[in-house]
Parts: structure tokens; C-alpha cells; sequence
């Protein structure tokens, strides 16, 4: 037990410590890689509802009997 405590503090310190050690020109690219695959904070809050309801309405607008003479 107290042999994986270490292994998880050494893996934490190789990490960080890899972290620091690296320029901040090549840290930028990956932020904007996992910045781009993230998803809208609708979607991770509400899921799928959002969307739905969007298309939803979309197809609502398109589909509605407009008034004679307009």
C-alpha cells in the first residue's frame, strides 16, 4: 500500500516537473488543440437537450403556415 503512494507522488513530481521544464512556445499549440476539441459549455452542461431544442425550433420556423398577404 504505502508502495503505491509513492509511485503515485513520483508520477505527480515527473510531471510537473516535466511541465515547468517546458518552453511555453510548445505548450501553447496543445492548449489550443484540447481548446478546439472541447465542447460548448451548453452541450457539457445540458447534453444533447440544447441541440435538440435548437433543431427543434429551427424546423418549427421553417414549417410555420405564414399569414395571407405577408
Amino acid at each position: 500500500m504505502a508502495n503505491e503512494g509513492s509511485d503515485l507522488v513520483k508520477e505527480v513530481v515527473q510531471r510537473v516537473a516535466t511541465y515547468l521544464s517546458t518552453p511555453e512556445e510548445e505548450k501553447e499549440p496543445e492548449r489550443e488543440r484540447k481548446r478546439s476539441r472541447r465542447l460548448p459549455w451548453y452541450t457539457q452542461m445540458f447534453g444533447m437537450l440544447p441541440m435538440g431544442m435548437h433543431l427543434w425550433w429551427l424546423h418549427r420556423r421553417r414549417n410555420k403556415p405564414h399569414a395571407p398577404g405577408s
